[in-house]
């Protein structure tokens, strides 16, 4: 097993034979001459944990934006469950 950074190196492994690789659903867009990406199924059976890291005291709208963007997803994720 091989835990790659880059998801274009996994696509070159693939691409020369050299295994399978599990990606996030975006990289489907990225085409490779003799790489197949199939979805696992429709509704996710399994979740990857996930971490953001930025500067402590970071004044970007952007970061703050995206930090209640995921604010408001854990919250609707705890209500459904």
């Amino acid at each position: 097993m091989i835990n790659l950074v880059r998801p274009s190196l996994g696509m070159a492994h693939v691409a020369g034979g050299m295994g399978i690789a599990l990606v996030p659903q975006s990289v489907s867009a990225l085409k490779a001459p003799g790489v197949v990406y199939l979805p696992f199924n429709d509704e996710p059976s399994a979740y990857v944990d996930l971490r953001c890291m930025f500067r402590r005291g970071d004044p970007s709208s952007v970061l703050k934006e995206f930090l209640a963007s995921i604010q408001t997803f854990r919250q609707r994720e705890s209500a459904s469950q």
